[in-house]
C-alpha cells in the first residue's frame, strides 16, 4: 500500500494558470481521507510556493528550492546552504564564460540578480549581488545560459554541489550539495517511518528524474520530458488535462 504521494508543482499539480485544479485537489483530499500523506517538492522559493497552493497542502511537508528548505505545516523544520566559498567560484566562472550571462541568487525567500529581471517576472522586488551575504544562499539560478559550457561548469563543481538543467535545458539550478527533491522526500520518509516503496511521485521535468526513478511508483506527466517517461512507471495525462487526479483515483478505487 502506498502511504506518500510527493508531487511536484509546474507543469505537474499546476495548470498553465499556477492553480491546482478542483479535480487535483479532491484527488489529493482523497488520498488524505484514505491515509496517505502528501508533500509537495519543487525548485520554487517559499514565497511562490506558499502564496501559490492551497491552504490543505500547506499544511502538510512541502520542500522547496530543490530540497534545500523543508515545511511541515507552515514551519520550517529543514535547511541547508550551498557552501560560499563555492557561491562566489561558480559566480565567478559564469561570469568568465560569459559576461551576459544573467544570474539570480535565493537567499532566505529574496532574490538578488546581475540584471533587472522585470523582463522575465513582471514587477518583483530584488537586490543587486553586492548587498548578499554569499552563506546565505540556498540556490543559484543561471538564465541565458547559451554561451555557457554546462559540462565544464560541471566538472569544475559537481562535486561541491548538486547541478541539474531544466526546463527544456533553459535553465541551470544549482543546489548545495547532497541536495535534491529525491533526497529531501527520503528525508520527510524516514520521518514517518515510510519506505520508499511506499511513495508515489508526480513529475514533469529533469529535477525529478531520481524521484520517479527511486520510488515505488513513479508517475511521468504527458507534458513531461521524454527522458522522464522513458524511466517512468506510468506515464499519465499532461497537467492540463488533471493528470494527477486521474492517476490518484484509480489507486484510491484499488484501495476499495
Amino acid at each position: 500500500m502506498y502511504r506518500l504521494v510527493a508531487l511536484d508543482l509546474d507543469g505537474t499539480l499546476f495548470n498553465d494558470k499556477d492553480k491546482v485544479s478542483n479535480r487535483n485537489m479532491q484527488a489529493i483530499e482523497m488520498c488524505h481521507e484514505n491515509g496517505i500523506e502528501t508533500v509537495v517538492a519543487t525548485g520554487r522559493p517559499p514565497r511562490f510556493t506558499f502564496e501559490k497552493i492551497p491552504q490543505k497542502l500547506l499544511k502538510e511537508y512541502c520542500i522547496c528550492y530543490n530540497g534545500a528548505k523543508i515545511f511541515f505545516d507552515g514551519n520550517l523544520i529543514y535547511e541547508k546552504r550551498i557552501d560560499s566559498v563555492v557561491v562566489m567560484k561558480v559566480i565567478e566562472t559564469l561570469l568568465e564564460m560569459d559576461e551576459l550571462v544573467q544570474i539570480v541568487l535565493e537567499s532566505d525567500n529574496k532574490i538578488y540578480c546581475n540584471f533587472d529581471p522585470d523582463n522575465h517576472w513582471g514587477d518583483i522586488s530584488y537586490e543587486s549581488f553586492e548587498s548578499l551575504e554569499c552563506s546565505r544562499v540556498y540556490k543559484i539560478l543561471v538564465m541565458n545560459q547559451d554561451k555557457i559550457d554546462y559540462k565544464q561548469l560541471y566538472n569544475l563543481y559537481g562535486d561541491q554541489c548538486n547541478m541539474i538543467r531544466t526546463y527544456k535545458g533553459e535553465l541551470i539550478e544549482i543546489m548545495p550539495k547532497d541536495v535534491s527533491k529525491y533526497q529531501a522526500i527520503k528525508w520527510v520518509a524516514n520521518r514517518e517511518n515510510i519506505s520508499t516503496k511506499e511513495i508515489i511521485a508526480f513529475g514533469d521535468d529533469l529535477n525529478d528524474f531520481e524521484i520517479l526513478d527511486g520510488v515505488g511508483l513513479g508517475v511521468a506527466m504527458g507534458n513531461g520530458h521524454q527522458e522522464l517517461k522513458n524511466i517512468a512507471d506510468q506515464v499519465t495525462l499532461s497537467n492540463l488535462e488533471d493528470g494527477v487526479a486521474v492517476c490518484l483515483e484509480k489507486i484510491i478505487r484499488n484501495l476499495s
